[in-house]
């Protein structure tokens, strides 16, 4: 009798109970956030940074700022540049999630992936890439925090 009951149960929790690690429907905060990401890699894609930085935090636009000027003498822009944008551009680079992770408190996510194709100057782009897309306080306007792309093959 024992035995049915365990079997009772082992299908049950198997079959009818849902498991999040087995590709449960996004969140409408993952859908939001991968949403954020997919326009930042758009913007990014066309040559249009000015419209991918509008899509950064202040904070994370800031630190973007802290770094050497373009020209010797020239001033540091008030905004981050084309230039100074992480990611790698170009009308061949797609980016793709191979990961997502909704933070406890359902303000933060967190999206990985890939970057593959050809740059602006033809040369194939092997890169992966961690976002943190996250909403301001007391329902504010989600940003992206945090981004690192590591380049992982840059070859001809």
């Amino acid at each position: 009798m024992r035995t049915a009951q365990f079997t009772f149960l082992w299908v049950l929790a198997t079959f009818c109970i849902p498991n999040p690690a087995l590709g449960a429907d996004p969140t409408a905060e993952e859908k939001w956030a991968k949403g954020i990401a997919e326009d930042y890699w758009r913007a990014l894609r066309a040559g249009q940074g000015e419209q991918a930085a509008a899509l950064l935090s202040p904070e994370l636009a800031q630190s973007l700022l802290n770094r050497e000027p373009l020209f010797a003498n020239g001033p540091l822009p008030k905004w981050p540049t084309f230039n100074t944008l992480p990611g790698v551009s170009g009308p061949e680079v797609t980016a793709s999630n191979s990961a997502q992770e909704l933070a406890p408190d359902r303000s933060e996510v967190v999206l990985r992936g890939k970057l593959s194709g050809k740059n602006a100057r033809g040369e194939r782009v092997a890169a992966e890439f961690t976002m943190r897309v996250a909403r301001e306080k007391d329902g504010g306007k989600w940003s992206i925090r945090y981004l690192l792309v590591t380049d992982r093959d840059k070859k001809p």
